[in-house]
């Protein structure tokens, strides 16, 4: 049987077992198998959105499409003094997933572990004792099923080595079987620059370069909601799913010593919110992400002190590091001018509700294939950067260059990146009819500025205050400089010289520095147009927040899983270690209260998967063809 979805004020006042706050990446992760490893237990996981039913969620392409809507919470920094100066306000949007599956339905699928030396570090500089390299390597593999390997899949840029991967896991992963021309000749390019192309997710990252492994199965996204709560291996209905509650703060017993449920609103009801409560026999396990969960510890009681004190909260525990130490990725794109014709899709054939796009969508729907199949961002290759080399000889990549097969639109430049169009010199290049070319993404992997989370009021529906202080510290700025002229300097290789006649640069910034692209340049080109790669995290840092068991440190009862416990900022994209973190709780609380993790799977009856697939590819379809007819844009 499967797990129940009920409304909040029909569990009003229930009790379970465990609560999980938050059905994302992680949170998605943690209730499945809780269920699965204690079957006579009762778990109950909150949801402040819902199901993500639209086509867009299921088609990798429309990724984009997918932020600024129902299921993005619509996060905004504050306006930044040192970056972001080509941004609107100066601020930045960060989108964070409000559905099951969280942001593992917004992201861009790419799969990427991080770095051995990443977990390493955890373990040895920050008390995450457990968390090392050879200790979290199963867990990764206990998630993934690898379908490139299961299907025994030949892919032009894709290097697997077989023992750090598995085909036997819940998480659906793959690499695209026909890449394209621009993939392709990136990889390429990169074994030209002095990369070897190899399997990134083997814990040595190290000037390596691939085209993407990617959370998608039959070119369709593998959210954690679609791979973990829509289980068809086990029967996991004392799983209680309840979506539009929105956890608004944590209930304690008299004592305060011991969180004991859940404070929520139903966002489904019209007018006036009220409030349910639901309560917790054992633990209460938060997964609310980098801004949610320190924004409902925060909200609940738990953080600095006098901060607390200021804004009009009880204080229940101390911990000044609440919110604290907010890391990120920051990229900043470098738009490559096609050499020649037919390099990759025109916008026309990508977007839904153009004519063009049709015989594309319908590729798509009946067998999974082409170029709606692919979020677009295809390829990398990582690195260290020499001064980074230099201060941290034991760390894992600081940088990353990316390759985004598509010339990109009004919906990525100005929506989702938020450029004025004023700043965005780019729009001259894509808006044009049959428009091609592709985006190199350098990406800053370790930034030495760092960001707090805060509480804006103390209304819990009122977003909190996101101060991301992006290169603050000139250090970041010189050593993005580095990795963006890497790229720049890549283009000139011959694989990609033969599809990049140039990289197109902002003419008025340029004659600023004689018309040359000067370090100077650069750093100017840096703070204006470097931007969120959305990979926030460390703002409930293990060592400081929580300990190595995620359990908060000065209250019983209450753990925190998701990104917001990282440490440091793994070396690469932060899905696929938020899984793991998902992963590694459900095994901690499994081995504390001495349940059996290796009882064998229970099939459950019903709807073949056969029948489910069918299904959702007649829902598509209707779906496909009623955009057509509407003419709306997606952004690659």
């Amino acid at each position: 049987m499967v797990a129940k979805v009920h409304s909040l004020p029909s569990q009003d006042s229930k009790h379970f077992d465990f609560i999980v706050v938050g059905g994302g990446s992680a949170g998605a992760v943690i209730a499945s198998r809780l269920a699965e490893y204690n079957p006579n237990g009762s778990i109950a996981l909150l949801e402040a959105g819902n199901r993500a039913t639209e086509m867009e969620a299921k088609m990798p392409v429309a990724c984009g499409k997918m932020q600024r809507t129902k299921r993005d919470w619509g996060y905004l920094t504050e306006p930044e003094e040192n970056s972001l100066r080509a941004a609107k306000d100066q601020r930045v949007a960060c989108p964070r997933g409000k559905c099951l599956g969280g942001s593992s339905v917004l992201n861009y699928m790419a799969y990427v572990r991080g770095a051995q030396e990443d977990f390493d570090t955890w373990e040895r500089e920050h008390g995450a004792t457990g968390w090392n390299w050879k200790k979290v390597l199963p867990l990764f593999l206990k998630s993934e099923n690898n379908e490139t390997l299961r299907l025994k899949t030949e892919v032009d840029g894709l290097s697997l080595e077989h023992k750090f991967h598995n085909t036997n896991g819940l998480l659906a992963v793959s690499s695209n079987p026909t890449p394209g021309k621009i993939p392709q000749a990136f990889v390429r390019g990169a074994v030209e620059s002095g990369f070897e192309e190899k399997d990134y997710n083997c814990g040595s990252m190290e000037n390596t370069t691939s085209v993407f492994q990617q959370t998608i199965k039959g070119g369709r996204r593998a959210d954690t909601a679609t791979c973990f709560l829509d289980r068809t291996d086990r029967d996991v209905s004392n799983l209680t799913i309840v979506t539009d509650a929105h956890a608004t703060r944590l209930l304690f017993n008299n004592d305060k010593s011991k969180v004991v449920g859940v404070e929520c609103v139903d966002l489904a009801a019209r007018g006036e919110k009220t409030v349910h409560k639901i309560h917790a026999k054992n633990e209460v396990i938060v997964s609310c992400g980098a801004f949610g969960s320190p924004h409902l510890l925060l909200l609940s009681g738990i953080g600095k002190a006098d901060e607390l004190r200021a804004c009009g909260v009880d204080v229940v525990v101390d911990s000044p590091h609440v919110g604290k130490n907010l890391e990120d990725h920051m990229f900043v794109g470098l738009f490559c001018e096609p050499a020649q014709k037919d390099i990759g899709a025109t916008n026309a054939q990508r977007a839904e509700g153009m004519p063009g796009a049709l015989p594309g969508i319908l590729n798509w729907i009946i067998n999974g294939k082409g170029l709606h199949a692919t979020s677009a961002y295809d390829a990398t290759a990582f690195y260290t950067t020499k001064s980074y080399k230099q201060s941290h000889p034991n760390y894992g990549p600081d940088a990353q260059i990316g390759v985004l097969s598509s010339p990109g639109d009004d919906g990525l430049y100005e929506d989702n990146a938020r450029l004025t169009r004023e700043a965005n010199f780019y729009r001259e290049h894509y808006n044009v009819d049959d428009a091609q070319g592709f985006i190199l993404l350098p990406t800053l992997l370790h930034m030495y500025s760092k960001g707090v989370v805060e509480l804006k009021s103390t209304d819990p529906l009122e977003h909190p205050k996101i101060t991301a202080n992006y290169l603050t510290d000139q250090r970041d700025v010189d050593r993005l400089v580095d990795i963006v002229k890497k790229a720049y300097n890549m283009t000139k290789s011959p694989s990609l010289a033969e599809i990049c006649s140039k990289v197109a640069l902002p003419q008025d910034m340029l004659a600023k520095h004689g018309g040359t692209p000067t370090d100077a340049f650069w750093a100017e080109y840096v703070r204006s147009y470097a931007n969120t790669i959305y990979h926030p995290c460390s703002t409930c840092a293990i060592g400081k927040v929580v300990d190595a068991t995620l359990k908060v440190k000065g209250v019983d009862g209450l753990r925190i899983a998701d990104a917001s416990v990282f440490p440091t900022i793994t070396s690469g994209n932060t899905n696929a270690p938020s899984v793991m973190v998902g992963e590694k709780c459900a095994e901690m609380i499994a081995e504390e209260y001495h349940w059996d993790m290796t009882m064998a799977p229970k099939k459950r009856t019903g709807a073949s998967r056969w029948n489910m697939t069918l299904l959702a590819g007649l829902a598509v379809l209707g779906a496909s063809v009623a955009a057509l007819y509407q003419r709306r844009h997606i952004t690659p």
